[in-house]
C-alpha cells in the first residue's frame, strides 16, 4: 500500500466515523416513546412476529424485507437484557395496548431492545455512506472526490434524523445505492456474476420498498451498455430482481392476492391521499423537492453543484454511458414521485446521495480545470479549498445542529415519569389517562391506568378509592364543567394542549381527590342513587357505602338508644372508618387495627340517629384493588369486609 493510497484509506476511514459519531445519538432518541407511526407498527409487527413464531407480516402496505433484516437485532437486544435482568421472557415485551382506541402500544416497554433493532437502521445508514464512495470512484479518477461525496452524505441531516427509525426508508437508499454501486462495477468488467448481484440487490431494493421499481432497470441498463453483454448477463438482470423481491418478501409469492391488495393500497395512497402532506402533482413537488434539497437535505451550493454536475457528466461523451447507468433511477424515481399527490422528506431520501455524487464529481472536474491552467499553485489550491469548504459547510453545520439536538426535544412525560418515581406512597392509588401512554413500568405500587372517558367522573374514581389522577390535553375535552371543580390541581406539567394521534410533549395536568370528597353532596347523591355502592356479601367496596337495614333494626334505632356490634377486618394498614346515620357519626372503629385481622366492636347510637333514612352508611379511607378477585373481573376493588352486624337495644 503507498503512502498515498494509506491516505485515502484513513480519509474514508474518517469519513465513516464522523457519520458514526453523528448518528450514534440518534439510536436512544425520545425513547421510551415513539413520535413516528411507522416505527411503532413495523416494531410491534416485528415483535409480534418473533413472539408468535409466525413470520408471516399479515401487512403488504410495505415489503416485508426491513422485518427479517431486524429480527437477530431483535434477539440480540433481547438476550443483552436477558443479561441485565430487565426481561426474563420475549413474551414480555409489551406491543398491545388495550386502553388505546387502536391498541397499539406506543411507549417502549424495554427501551434497550428498541436500539438494538434500529441498530439495523444505522447500519444502513453508514452503507450508504461506503456506497456513495463506491459510486463516485467508478465516475472519477480521484480518490478524494469519493471521500468527499461521502463527507456529504454522512453530514446530510435528514439522512443523519432517519438513521434512528425502525422504517424502510434508509434500508430502501442504501439497497439502491448498492445496487447502482454494482451496476457500474458490472459495465467495467462484465461477468454474469456481477451482472448477478446487481439484479439481486434490484431486487431486494424493491422489497424494502415498493417505491423503488424504477432501480430494476438500471442492472439492465449496464449489461446493455457495457462492452460486452451475454444472454446470461441479460437473463441475470432480468430474472434475479424477481428472486430478490420474493426473497425478501416470501409470504407475497404465497399469498399473491394480499400482495396485490398491499400494493393497490400503496398506489391509491400516494396517488388519491388527501390529508397532511398532500401536494399537487408536477411542479408543485418538484419545487417543494428542490427547496428541501436546497436547505436542510444538502445546502444550495451542493445542489446547484450536483444539478451541474448531472447536466455536465450526460453531455461529456467520455462520461455518459456510466452517466446513464449512475443517473437513471434518480430522474426515474423523480418523476415518479413527482407525479404523486403526497409528499413526505423521507420518501426522498434516497435522491440525496445521488446529488452528493454528482456535486463531488464536478468538483473534481472544476480541479482538474483550475490545475491545468493555473499558473499559480497556490492560487488554484486556495480555490479548490473554498469550494470544498463552500460544499461541506452548510450540511455540516446543520449536522452539528443535529447532533447538539439529539434526545433533547421536549417531553413532559419524562418529568412526569420522574415526579412520579419520587412521589409515589404504596398508601395512594393514582390513575393515570391511557392516552398519554406512560412507560408500563409506572403501573404497579398503586399507579393504575385508564381511558380518558373513563376519568372524567371524579365521585365514582373517589368512591373507587383513587386519590390523584394525571391527565393530558383530551380530558379537558371530555370532562364535563362540574368534574374540575370536585378537583384541586396539584401540579401542571408544561406541553402541548392540543391533542395529537400520537402523544408529543402534551400539557399534563395532576388532580387530587380530596377527602372532603366523602362528605360532598353530589358524592353523597350519587352513592344514594346507584346500587353499585350498596354493601353485599359483606364486603364494601367504596369508600362511601350503604348498607340497607330490615324494618326491625329501623324501629329499633328510631324509637330508643341501641347499640350496633359487627366484626371488621381490613386488608390494608392505617386503615379508617366509621359508621353514619343521618345525625350520627361513631368514632373510628378501625383505629390501631391490625393488617388482616378480625375485630369485634360495639358502638352505641343514640335515638332517632336515623331520621328519614334506611341504611347505615360505611365511610372508611382505603380501598384498593382486591388481591382474591379472579383476573377476568379485572380491577375488582375492596376497603373493608364486615360481619355478624346485629343491632340491639342499649343496655
Amino acid at each position: 500500500m503507498t503512502p498515498m493510497h494509506r491516505t485515502h484509506v484513513v480519509a474514508f476511514g474518517a469519513v465513516l466515523l464522523v457519520g458514526l459519531w453523528l448518528r450514534a445519538p440518534q439510536i436512544s432518541a425520545n425513547l421510551p416513546y415513539f413520535y413516528d407511526a411507522d416505527e411503532t407498527t413495523s416494531f410491534n409487527r416485528l415483535v409480534r412476529m418473533v413472539q408468535t413464531s409466525d413470520y408471516h407480516p399479515y401487512f403488504f402496505f410495505y415489503p416485508s424485507l426491513h422485518l427479517y433484516l431486524r429480527m437477530p437485532a431483535l434477539a440480540g437486544g433481547f438476550l443483552w437484557s436477558a443479561r441485565e435482568g430487565d426481561i426474563s421472557s420475549v413474551h414480555d415485551i409489551v406491543r398491545i395496548d388495550n386502553n388505546v382506541p387502536d391498541g397499539i402500544a406506543r411507549t417502549a416497554s424495554h427501551p434497550h431492545i428498541v436500539m438494538w433493532v434500529r441498530s439495523v437502521t444505522l447500519f444502513f445508514s453508514l452503507l450508504m455512506i461506503v456506497s456513495t464512495v463506491g459510486i463516485t470512484r467508478r465516475l472519477t479518477a480521484s480518490p478524494w472526490a469519493g471521500i468527499l461525496a461521502g463527507a456529504l452524505v454522512a453530514c446530510s441531516a435528514p439522512l443523519i434524523r432517519d438513521s434512528e427509525k425502525i422504517g424502510v426508508d434508509t434500508v430502501m437508499a442504501a439497497m439502491c445505492l448498492v445496487t447502482v454501486w454494482l451496476s457500474l462495477r458490472t459495465m467495467e468488467q462484465p461477468t454474469v456474476g456481477r451482472a448477478a448481484l446487481a439484479g439481486l440487490a434490484a431486487g431486494l431494493s424493491v422489497s424494502s420498498k415498493y417505491n423503488a421499481m424504477p432501480i430494476v432497470a438500471v442492472p439492465v441498463l449496464a449489461c446493455l451498455l457495457s462492452a460486452r453483454c451475454t444472454p446470461g448477463m441479460l437473463a441475470a438482470t432480468l430474472g434475479l430482481p424477481a428472486v430478490g423481491f420474493f426473497a425478501g418478501t416470501p409470504y407475497g409469492l404465497l399469498y399473491p392476492a394480499s400482495l396485490l391488495n398491499g400494493l393497490a393500497e400503496q398506489v391509491s395512497h400516494y396517488g388519491l391521499y388527501a390529508r397532511d402532506g398532500t401536494v399537487d402533482p408536477g411542479w408543485p413537488q418538484a419545487r417543494r423537492f428542490l427547496l428541501w434539497m436546497l436547505g436542510p437535505a444538502l445546502g444550495a451550493t451542493a445542489t446547484l453543484t450536483g444539478v451541474a454536475g448531472a447536466v455536465l457528466m450526460v453531455c461529456m461523451e467520455k462520461y455518459r454511458r456510466t452517466a446513464i447507468v449512475a443517473l437513471a433511477f434518480p430522474v426515474a424515481y423523480g418523476m415518479l414521485m413527482f407525479d404523486q399527490r403526497v409528499y413526505y422528506n423521507r420518501n426522498m431520501l434516497v435522491l440525496i446521495p445521488f446529488f452528493a455524487v454528482a456535486a463531488a464529481w464536478m468538483t473534481e472536474q472544476l480541479v482538474t480545470y483550475f490545475s491545468a491552467r493555473s499558473r499559480t499553485p497556490g492560487r488554484s489550491r486556495a480555490t479548490i479549498t473554498a469550494l470544498v469548504i463552500l460544499l461541506i459547510s452548510q450540511p455540516a453545520v446543520m449536522a452539528i445542529d443535529v447532533w447538539l439536538h439529539a434526545g433533547t426535544a421536549p417531553e413532559s412525560r419524562h418529568l412526569v415519569t420522574t415526579w412520579l418515581a419520587e412521589t409515589n406512597d404504596s398508601q395512594q392509588e393514582t390513575v393515570i389517562a391511557a392516552s398519554l401512554q406512560l412507560p408500563s413500568r409506572y403501573r404497579a405500587n398503586g399507579i393504575s391506568v385508564a381511558r380518558t372517558d373513563e376519568l372524567t367522573d371524579p365521585r365514582r374514581l373517589f368512591l373507587d378509592g383513587y386519590d390523584r389522577i394525571v391527565v393530558g390535553p383530551d380530558f379537558a375535552l371530555r370532562a364535563p364543567s362540574w368534574a374540575t371543580d370536585l378537583m384541586q390541581v396539584h401540579r401542571v406539567f408544561a406541553g402541548y394542549r392540543e391533542q395529537t394521534y400520537i402523544p408529543l410533549n402534551p400539557e399534563v395536568t395532576v388532580y387530587d381527590l380530596p377527602a372532603t370528597l366523602a362528605y360532598a353532596p353530589e358524592v353523597r347523591a350519587l352513592v344514594e342513587q346507584d346500587a353499585r355502592y350498596e354493601v353485599t356479601d359483606g364486603t364494601v367496596r367504596t369508600r362511601v357505602a350503604r348498607l340497607p337495614l330490615d324494618a326491625k333494626a329501623i324501629a329499633l334505632i328510631r324509637t330508643r338508644n341501641s347499640t350496633i356490634t359487627l366484626d371488621l377486618r381490613s386488608r390494608w394498614p392505617s386503615q379508617s372508618c366509621r359508621l353514619e346515620l343521618a345525625i350520627w357519626q361513631s368514632p373510628d372503629l378501625c383505629a390501631n387495627l391490625q393488617t388482616n385481622e378480625w375485630r369485634t366492636t360495639t358502638v352505641p347510637v343514640p335515638t332517632r340517629a336515623l331520621t328519614d333514612r334506611t341504611s347505615l352508611w360505611i365511610v372508611n379511607r382505603r380501598v384498593h384493588g382486591d388481591p382474591d378477585a379472579p383476573r377476568q373481573e379485572g380491577l375488582r376493588r375492596l376497603g373493608l369486609e364486615v360481619q355478624g352486624l346485629t343491632i340491639s337495644p342499649a343496655p
